[in-house]
């Protein structure tokens, strides 16, 4: 069985806490848009990148960590992982 990317991204909002808040963009054409974006900001239809990514962005959903996960991947992180890397 595959597993499905929103449980993957439920994961590691779980798990890694303040260091990735679990934000999911309105789209997942990201590239698309970063490059819509940059042509937006070169044809001067707004007046910094700030403001291009403000208007033409969204977070699509965002998903709290919990506080006992984190704690957990926390220890695994520190007893397994830096071990082997």
């Amino acid at each position: 069985m595959t597993a499905s990317p929103r449980l993957d991204l439920r994961d590691r909002a779980k798990c890694f806490g303040a260091l990735w808040s679990g934000i999911r963009p309105h789209t997942h054409e990201t590239s698309g848009l970063g490059a819509a974006i940059d042509c937006a900001l070169g044809l001067g239809l707004h007046r910094d990148l700030e403001q291009a990514v403000t208007h033409m962005t969204r977070i699509g959903r965002q998903l709290e960590p919990n506080a006992a996960n984190v704690a957990t991947c926390d220890a695994l992180y520190e007893r397994v992982y830096r071990r082997i890397h």
